[in-house]
């Protein structure tokens, strides 16, 4: 939904707040905090500005995949090629919407790591390497096991964990990394361009002989 907002300003007030923005956006320190989605003096101008505002009207779109999404996506699995979904929606939204293109179905064992459950490093860890150990015994039982038969959802709060500063922040990427070999599907949800970033690295520089192909539909995950 696009909202149509409207306020009136004079030039006095218009150059007071400019003056403060173009501070705010020239300190590198600023521009840092926000690109880390962190509070900013940036964000503190822009809703000093987005106030006492007369709302106009409002469009909307239908948000729906294109013809042939799914299919193709469901081929890829078929064919062995991991597919992640890295999306700043909520967890219930991010997972239906992998319903929605195959990326999950009724018979994928769906592992889920947030922060509400795993509030700290040593609780990811352990959950990463509880989901692989099982993964791997599942795999021996099975010499027809699929690697389409198992998804990890992680959210943005998690992720930050694991790429945060931690003394054990490395051990538990290398739980996410095993894990992970073992899924055909990832979805981190709420996550932000940055972390997007780092996922993409992480896997190219750590994962040996892998061929990765990051494509984004908007200038923030360029």
């Amino acid at each position: 939904v696009r909202l149509v907002l409207f306020g009136a300003l004079s030039e006095e007030e218009y150059l007071s707040w400019g003056e403060l923005y173009r501070r705010a956006a020239s300190d590198l320190d600023e521009v840092e905090e926000k690109s880390r989605e962190e509070p900013n003096a940036i964000d503190d101008q822009c809703d000093a500005m987005e106030s006492r505002m007369r709302l106009l009207g409002s469009t909307a779109l239908e948000d729906k995949l294109q013809e042939g999404v799914p299919a193709c996506i469901a081929d890829l699995v078929k064919a062995g090629i991991a597919t992640w979904m890295l999306t700043g929606d909520k967890e219930e939204t991010a997972i239906n919407i992998a319903y929605a293109c195959e990326l999950l179905d009724s018979t994928t064992t769906v592992v889920v790591v947030g922060l509400k459950t795993h509030p700290n490093v040593e609780d990811i860890t352990r959950a990463l390497r509880e989901a692989t150990a099982a993964a791997e015994e599942s795999m021996e039982l099975s010499a027809n096991a699929q690697r389409g038969r198992r998804a990890l959802v992680i959210d943005g709060g998690a992720l930050g964990l694991l790429f945060g500063a931690a003394p054990d922040a490395p051990a538990c990427q290398l739980e996410f990394l095993r894990f992970t070999q073992t899924c055909a599907t990832v979805v981190a949800c709420r996550c932000a361009p940055a972390q997007k970033a780092k996922l993409v690295r992480l896997v190219r520089r750590n994962v040996r002989g892998v061929s990765a192909l990051a494509i984004g539909d908007g200038a923030n995950d360029v």
